[in-house]
């Protein structure tokens, strides 16, 4: 064999790493993903593949993400920002940026991870790689900071005004809205997002449907952290009776506690 299909070979078996972590993190399997991602890194390193080395950075950034250490996520993810301009491909370059803006959101440092997430959707609008699964991510990390600006808009004064904070928002909606038509893991967020935004704009009833839609999509595809942010969701957000906010908070108490998601956890009051 020559040297090219040796390093065909090698790109290969990172792919094939790489998705196998992509599938775990997303039916919930979040120590096995962690472990894998880290020797990902380091197979990743040893053959000098820069692509992989983002993908595990990313990765390993949206797990830390998930269990509570923003300031992780961020330090990983902005000292890779000048190998994912020169070696990645849009999705990758989304997920990073759309991880970056959603950790810098949770620490506080609004202007900055409004920045990173205005950088991503400028990045979401122009892509055509509409089928690749792993765009899900940066997609879904994106929408979530810009939903999350407006909604701060509507309540904080002196956050600027809500009309432009609506239109991005809305922007981010749509082009998960065309994620989804190829890529079928993006469905339960799609949902989950739009019914935000719908809520946002007062409209109850269309807020509920997109959310009982994300559901059912998020049940059939087993994705159970998506099925309890769509819960979380509706918890915060919809018009619920008593009986149907203690099932769902239940529910997605469950579900969190088990995934060791300590900030969704906290954003429903449960304890650990």
């Amino acid at each position: 064999m020559d040297e090219f299909g040796e390093l065909n070979l090698h790109y290969d078996y990172l792919n094939a790493f790489a998705m196998r972590i992509f599938q775990l993190l997303h039916q919930g399997q979040w120590d096995a993903a962690a472990a894998m991602y880290r020797e990902l890194g380091e197979e990743a390193a040893d053959l000098e593949e820069g692509l992989h080395i983002v993908w595990s950075r990313v990765w390993g950034a949206a797990i830390a993400l998930r269990q509570g250490d923003p300031d992780t996520a961020t330090t990983e993810l902005a000292d890779t920002a000048d190998l994912a301009a020169t070696v990645a491909e849009f999705p990758s370059q989304i997920a990073l940026l759309g991880f970056l803006a959603l950790g810098e959101w949770r620490e506080g440092r609004h202007e900055e991870a409004l920045g990173h997430a205005s950088e991503s959707l400028d990045l979401m609008k122009r892509t055509e790689w509409l089928t690749a699964p792993h765009a899900y991510d940066g997609f879904a990390a994106t929408t979530r900071v810009l939903l999350a600006a407006w909604e701060r808009s509507l309540v904080e004064p002196g956050e600027g005004s809500p009309q432009p904070r609506q239109r991005s928002a809305q922007r981010a909606c749509r082009s998960m809205s065309r994620l989804a038509r190829s890529v079928t893991i993006a469905r339960p967020r799609e949902k989950q997002a739009w019914g935000l935004y719908y809520a946002l704009a007062g409209k109850q009833r269309r807020a509920m449907r997109s959310w009982k839609q994300g559901l059912a999509e998020a049940e059939r595809l087993g994705m159970p952290y998506e099925e309890a942010r769509i819960l979380t969701a509706m918890l915060l957000h919809g018009e619920l009776t008593d009986e149907q906010s203690a099932a769902y908070r239940e529910r997605a108490a469950a579900i969190f506690a088990a995934l060791g998601a300590l900030p969704d956890l906290a954003s429903i009051g449960a304890a650990p």
